[in-house]
């Protein structure tokens, strides 16, 4: 039943509201950084997502600055029994399971038994367009697209960002894996568990179709402006983004960050 655990790794990287903490030396409240502010202080950094105090992180974030606005990548961990119970209870006997799907669960499981893996590594992938007006970099409408088509995922053992020992997913493994979580949206079984409404919106969710905008924030203090916190809001509610501003700590790319296992 290890399919649906690697498509369900997501739904808990999002990024949870919280101010950062204050700081003796700002002296402006945090502003929206530009794309050549965000270019001197963000890219070719790791962004270390909600630092706790020995360091972890909740997630790492990438930025690539394009011409016409940003490439975001968001990697973290999850367990992987937490999804495989929840699969097994409310999806393993549904008959739109099929044959097939049955040797793709048996062909994971066996990649993972194979080096004891017991995380999920997935990174989500957003391409954002410059919006002046909002400050933001906000992502189009994607209405045909398929679930998690924009996500990488391998598993893992490391708590850190050192992939060495992963497994990833190959790209006709996931096709596979989209196609049964495309058909588990239409499942009486599901429909019955979660209700018409709320699958919807969770279907929606994890194919990323509804835009939404990425606010990264610079404070200003003695030492010139330095990243401090980022945020995600729909286009339509972006006063969401600035008062629900997530942390960050910027590192070298290539700095050995450990993640929490969420």
């Amino acid at each position: 039943m290890r399919a649906i655990v690697v498509l369900f790794a997501t739904l808990l990287i999002s990024a949870c509201a919280s101010a950062p903490p204050p700081d003796a030396v700002v002296l402006r409240a945090p502003r929206p950084l530009s794309p050549a502010e965000l270019v001197q202080l963000a890219e070719g950094r790791a962004l270390c997502v909600r630092p706790n105090n020995d360091g972890s992180c909740g997630s790492i974030v990438t930025v690539s600055v394009t011409p016409d606005g940003a490439i975001i990548e968001d990697t973290g961990l999850t367990r992987i029994d937490y999804y495989v119970e929840n699969f097994t209870e409310f999806f393993g006997a549904d008959p739109l399971i099929a044959e097939a799907d049955r040797q793709l669960f048996a062909t994971l499981e066996r990649h993972r038994a194979a080096g004891s893996y017991d995380l999920i590594r997935a990174t989500l992938r957003y391409e954002g367009v410059y919006d002046r007006e909002r400050r933001a970099f906000c992502t189009v409408p994607r209405p045909d697209a398929l679930i998690f088509s924009n996500a990488e995922f391998a598993f893992a053992r490391s708590r850190d960002t050192d992939r060495t020992g992963d497994w990833s997913v190959s790209l006709d493994l996931r096709a596979q894996i989209i196609d049964l979580a495309e058909r588990m949206f239409t499942s009486p079984t599901a429909i019955e568990t979660v209700g018409t409404q709320e699958l919807s919106q969770i279907r929606d969710a994890l194919r990323h179709s509804a835009p939404a905008c990425f606010v990264f924030y610079g404070i200003e203090g003695a030492e010139g402006v330095r990243i401090g916190s980022m945020s995600t809001a729909l286009p339509d509610a972006m006063e969401w983004a600035s008062t629900n501003r997530v942390r960050v700590d910027p590192h070298p790319i290539g700095t050995v960050l450990t993640l929490r296992v969420l």
